[in-house]
């Protein structure tokens, strides 16, 4: 009946948008869903290159250290000329450059780099800067640098803090 077509039409179109919205299981399942979107979104982009002579390049990369998806950039014609000659700047840098500013400043950040405490300057430097934030110091002992702690009860007590988890990053 008509009202069944309507009823499976509509199960179906709410599939299709959970499935274009929702998180992937796996990084491997997002990797595979972002090339096959993608060859898909090429050949729209070649559809509109040859019936409107627009210029497209489309630079895609991870969107942190996890993702298995690599890095490339797609062109119709020569404009990546463009960027050759007028940005004096190869494709495959500026692909580069954007897969290292999209994993450090992401929305899952991990270091790649190994980061000093700065305990005097701690709510800029370090909390601000990274989102990185020390929870459950103890009341009592002055927030510094475990190595500048001059009394051994105050430095035993923090040990055990940090080893019991009630003071943790």
């Amino acid at each position: 009946t008509q009202d069944e077509k309507d009823e499976l039409l509509h199960a179906l179109t709410e599939y299709w948008a959970l499935k274009n919205t929702s998180a992937h299981a796996t990084n491997s399942a997002a990797t595979h869903d972002a090339q096959l979107m993608l060859e898909h979104v090429f050949k729209i982009l070649d559809g509109l290159a040859l019936h409107t002579g627009v210029y497209v390049c489309l630079f895609t990369t991870r969107g942190h250290v996890y993702d298995s998806s690599q890095p490339f950039w797609y062109r119709t014609d020569n404009v990546m000329d463009f960027w050759e000659d007028v940005m004096d700047l190869e494709p495959d840098e500026v692909v580069r450059k954007m897969e290292q500013w999209a994993c450090m400043h992401g929305k899952s950040v991990v270091m790649k780099k190994k980061i000093q405490i700065n305990f005097i300057n701690f709510e800029v430097a370090i909390k601000a800067r990274y989102s990185i934030d020390l929870l459950g110091w103890l009341e009592g002992i002055p927030f510094q640098s475990p190595q500048a702690i001059t009394n051994i009860e105050h430095l035993w007590t923090l040990h055990d803090a940090l080893k019991a988890g009630t003071c943790h990053w």
